[in-house]
C-alpha cells in the first residue's frame, strides 16, 4: 500500500512540472522526479531505522549461496512464484519503457503521457481492495490469475487504440492498472505460504532468503525489459527523436501489446494450478502451530 502511495505521489511531479514550465521536456520531468526522490531519502531512512527494531532471536546459522540455490531448485512452489514475479516485472518494465513513445508518437497525445501514468496508479489503488476480497473467495493464486487475464485483455486493446481518442485511452489505461497493485500484494502473500511450507518441511524459517529472492526477480524483470524493448525498437526502425513511418509506429503498438500480453498469459498458465491453495495453507498453519506447541 505504501509502495503504491509513493508511486502515486511521484507521478504528480511531472504533471505539476508540465503545468509550471512553458516548454516541458521528458528530461525536465525526470529531473524534477529525481529531486523529489533524492531530498526525502535521508529523512525516510532515519525514520525507518528508528521505527523498526530487530527482534531478539538466537543467532541463526548463516545461509550460504549454494544452500540458497538448492532451495530454489528443490521447491516447486517457490520456482513458480519467482517466475511469475519475474514475468510481471518484465511486462511492467516493458510498459514503462514504451509508455511515453506510445502515448506521444502513436496516440499523438504527448501532453497526456504523465496523466495516463497517474490514471494507471490511481486505478491500482482503487481496485486493490476488490482483488484482496476476491482472493478470500477464490484463493490468492486464482485471484492473481484473473487479474493477469484482465491485463492481457487490456494489452490487446492497446494494439487497436486509435490516436487522439482521449476518453477511450483513459478507459484502456484504467483497465491496465486494475491488477497492478493486487499482483504485487498477492505474490508476496503467496510467498509467505511458500515460506510456511518450507518451514514445515525443513524446520527452518528461511523467510528472509525467500523474500530476498522475490525482490531480486522483480528487479531482474524490470532490467531485462529495458534490454529487450529498446533493441527491438531499433530493429523495427523506431527513432525517439525523429518522425517515424507508420510501420515503425505500428511496431511500437505490437511490442507494447505483445510483450505485456504474452507475459500476462504466461503468468496465468504458470499460476492457475499453484499447489498452495487455501486448504493447503490451513494445513501448514496447523502444523506450524503444533510444532510451536511441542517446542
Amino acid at each position: 500500500g505504501l509502495g503504491l502511495a509513493g508511486a502515486l505521489l511521484i507521478l504528480f511531479v511531472p504533471v505539476i512540472y508540465d503545468r509550471m514550465v512553458e516548454s516541458p521536456t521528458i528530461a525536465g520531468q525526470a529531473s524534477a522526479m529525481s529531486w523529489f526522490i533524492f531530498v526525502p531519502i535521508p529523512f525516510l531512512v532515519a525514520f525507518a531505522l528508528r521505527s523498526v527494531n530487530e527482534p531478539v532471536f538466537e543467532s541463526p546459522k548463516p545461509i550460504g549461496f549454494m544452500v540458497s540455490i538448492r532451495a530454489l531448485f528443490a521447491n516447486y512452489a517457490l520456482r513458480r512464484v519467482l517466475l511469475a514475479d519475474l514475468l510481471f516485472g518484465l511486462q511492467a518494465g516493458a510498459a514503462g519503457s514504451l509508455h511515453f513513445f506510445f502515448v506521444g508518437q502513436v496516440l499523438l497525445m504527448p501532453e497526456a503521457a504523465s496523466p495516463f501514468l497517474l490514471i494507471i496508479f490511481v486505478s491500482s489503488v482503487v481496485f486493490l481492495p476488490l482483488w484482496m476480497k476476491l482472493s478470500y473467495s477464490v484463493g490468492k493464486h486464482r485471484a492473481f490469475c484473473w487479474g493477469t487475464l484482465v491485463q492481457s485483455i487490456a494489452s490487446l486493446l492497446v494494439v487497436f487504440l486509435p490516436p487522439e481518442q482521449f476518453v477511450w485511452s483513459i478507459l484502456v489505461f484504467i483497465l491496465i492498472g486494475v491488477n497492478n497493485g493486487a499482483a504485487g500484494s498477492l505474490t508476496r502473500s503467496m510467498m509467505a505460504d511458500v515460506i510456511d511450507e518450507d518451514h514445515v518441511a525443513t524446520g527452518q524459517n528461511r523467510g528472509a532468503l525467500f523474500f530476498s529472492m522475490l525482490t531480486m526477480t522483480g528487479k531482474l524483470g524490470l532490467a531485462l525489459a529495458v534490454g529487450i524493448a529498446y533493441p527491438l525498437l531499433a530493429m523495427i526502425g523506431f527513432s525517439a527523436g525523429e518522425a517515424n513511418d507508420q510501420a515503425a509506429l505500428d511496431g511500437v503498438r505490437y511490442l507494447l501489446g505483445g510483450i505485456t500480453g504474452l507475459a500476462h498469459l504466461a503468468i496465468f498458465v504458470i499460476m492457475w494450478n499453484f499447489p498452495l491453495d487455501q486448504a493447503r495453507q490451513r494445513e501448514l498453519q496447523g502444523e506450524l502451530t503444533r510444532q510451536a506447541g511441542s517446542d
